[in-house]
């Protein structure tokens, strides 16, 4: 009888620890575009910054995990100092989003994670004060490993499916002096 005992007990656990370890978990599809700059050993430039991701989101809201492809497009028209240049980025990134103050339909955000970076593109030659060529024209092709971190703006509805996310600071950084940095405005729809 004794037996029989520990067997229910052991089942009714079982039971309940099931039911507790189903997570709310809810799914969205992000969008974001921005603009910002992007350094590296070779290469400087400012421009636009997009990305495609999706959205977990856990605990009440609160925990968000963000795997997203970004795409950035870099030029240094606007850099005077900077030689002619034309670059893309491609990131492969996986953010946590975590809500430091929440209110009804606010919050703020920090975030932080990994990426992955590919900078590729042509630069152009380097010219010396005396009009001769200091650094001839060459091509980029970087691949480096990096994180990043993040802080942000959350405005959302808990009865609608559209959220928009403000993100005034996000840091990329990496290997071979590779730094990114910008401004974007995210838009996620629940699924």
């Amino acid at each position: 009888m004794k037996r029989y005992g520990w067997l229910v007990l052991m089942l009714v656990m079982v039971s309940l620890s099931s039911q507790a370890a189903k997570p709310d978990v809810r799914h969205a599809l992000t969008y974001a575009l921005g603009y910002g700059s992007s350094v590296g050993n070779d290469n400087e430039g400012k421009g636009m910054v997009y990305s495609v991701g999706y959205l977990y989101t856990f605990s009440n809201d609160r925990f968000r995990l963000n795997p997203s492809l970004g795409f950035g497009h870099y030029s240094a028209k606007n850099i005077s100092d900077a030689r002619n240049q034309s670059f893309n980025v491609t990131n492969l990134s996986m953010t946590a989003w975590i809500d430091v103050v929440q209110e009804t339909d606010f919050s703020m955000m920090v975030g932080g994670g990994t990426l992955v970076s590919h900078a590729g593109g042509l630069i152009g030659a380097d010219v010396d004060n005396g009009g001769g060529i200091a650094d001839p024209q060459k091509y980029l092709n970087q691949t480096q490993w990096g994180g990043l971190f993040a802080i942000g703006f959350r405005f959302f509805h808990p009865d609608r499916r559209l959220n928009v996310e403000l993100r005034p600071l996000n840091i990329h950084f990496g290997g071979v002096g590779f730094q990114e940095v910008y401004a974007q405005l995210a838009l996620s729809v629940r699924l």
